[in-house]
């Protein structure tokens, strides 16, 4: 036997399983002498599904946890996991980086399954990029059904994969995707593509709705809803009016949850860490009092981070309606520059999707936001442009939003400094 250091990987081989074993831990005395590949020892084991938090060996056999016990367990190799914690591995729903290098980063953040719920695949390619990545890939992956995407194909003709080629139609002088108004048969051809994605292995159908909200009726979000819901799997939502008010985020997340409750299907409102949050988080809580199956999202981050030319950000919204000033809120991603309304306007002519960051929120709010129950860290890691090899060292990486490499540290951290009890933070997160 050997008694090596704890490394990363093989925490998280530990880590993943952890959610099933308190379910074997009845039975662990029974199993504790069987042959392990793997034995974690001394470690501090926590579940917060079930709320097991003690100091225990666990027993990893054929890549599955198989015991639990505070008895000395054997196995072929050992981890002594002595003053660290062994839990679930990060699960981000909310990951746009779907490319080897942003799966880099976020294994090193703990998170072992990334899933782009929100923007999604192209269905009509949904096949195809999973099978791209079988075998090939170092971490857990998924994805939606894309809305957005769907909506390209039908009415601009573009074809976008996935969140890193958003460009092709988010930085064309093409539209439609986001302000025409389908007929209804190209109503129904983009829920023909949307179901297309869903029966090939699409975990649900993402919509960034709040991009789209001239252009998608009411009557098309319920059909979306509908179309996932028949295959009984969840849509998510950048919901309608976000960024918004207090009233206008709760009145956009309140059309989700009306047509989730109709249809009785699941829904995720992503990223509600927004003006109006309070009553976001408690219409989620009383719906799932009622029995559904609905919940939300949230990244411990002050700004956001999107394209320039977001329909959000036109001054007759971002100005006008909502009160901000783009010298105190948009932010160059690539420069730090601050824009005003004419440099804005000079660059969304020159590069109309180039990346900005967003401040919306008071970064007081996010410790109350770390303390929410029953929601999940998600990071909406924005994807970096081009090709990056895995290899490239970090510190040639251009600048970005910082939560694509550090959401779950940073909630970390931040549950440690202001006395957010641990399990907390990994029921976030896991």
């Amino acid at each position: 036997m050997t008694d090596t250091p704890i490394s990363r990987r093989e925490f998280n081989v530990g880590a993943t399983a952890t959610v099933a074993a308190a379910s074997l831990a009845g039975r662990a005395m029974a199993q504790a002498s069987a042959p392990f590949d793997l034995v974690i020892l001394n470690g501090r084991v926590m579940d917060p599904e079930t709320g097991f938090d003690q100091v225990a060996n666990v027993g990893v056999k054929d890549g599955r946890i198989t015991a639990i016990s505070a008895d000395a367990l054997e196995g072929t190799r050992q981890i002594d996991a002595t003053d660290h914690v062994v839990a679930p591995g990060f699960i981000d729903t909310h990951f746009h980086w779907v490319r080897p290098m942003g799966h880099k980063l976020a294994l090193r953040d703990g998170r072992t399954t990334v899933m782009d719920l929100e923007m999604g695949t192209l269905g009509t390619k949904v096949a195809e990029w999973y099978a791209e990545r079988e075998g090939t890939t170092q971490i857990n992956f998924g994805c939606s059904s894309s809305h957005e995407f769907a909506r390209a194909l039908v009415l601009d003709g573009i074809t976008t994969p996935d969140a890193p080629e958003a460009l092709n139609h988010r930085g064309s002088e093409k539209t439609g995707w986001a302000l025409t108004r389908p007929d209804l048969a190209q109503g129904n051809d983009i829920l023909r593509v949307v179901d297309e994605g869903l029966a090939a292995g699409a975990v649900g159908m993402g919509s960034t709705l709040g991009y789209m909200r001239d252009g998608a009726s009411a009557r098309e979000v319920f059909e979306l809803q509908k179309t996932a819901g028949n295959y009984g799997r969840s849509s998510a939502f950048h919901f309608r009016y976000s960024p918004g008010t207090d009233t206008t985020e709760s009145n956009g997340i309140q059309e989700m949850l009306a047509n989730a409750a109709a249809l009785g299907a699941p829904a995720i409102a992503c990223h509600f860490n927004n003006p109006g949050y309070n009553l976001v988080h408690e219409l989620l809580t009383r719906m799932r009092g009622r029995g559904m199956n609905v919940w939300g999202e949230l990244y411990p981050y002050a700004a956001g981070s999107t394209a320039l030319n977001a329909v959000f950000l036109e001054p007759e919204v971002w100005v006008d309606q909502l009160g901000y000033r783009y010298e105190d809120t948009i932010q160059d991603v690539l420069t730090g520059e601050w824009y005003t309304a004419e440099s804005r306007a000079e660059m969304v002519a020159k590069e109309p999707a180039r990346l900005v960051l967003v401040y919306k929120m008071p970064p007081e709010a996010i410790v109350d936001w770390l303390k929410l129950p029953d929601v999940a860290i998600a990071s909406d890691t924005v994807p970096v442009l081009g090709d990056i090899p895995w290899d490239t060292p970090y510190e040639d990486l251009p600048n970005s939003h910082p939560r694509g490499a550090g959401s779950f540290a940073k909630a970390l951290r931040m549950g440690r400094e202001n006395g957010i009890p641990l399990m907390q933070t990994v029921a976030q997160s896991s």
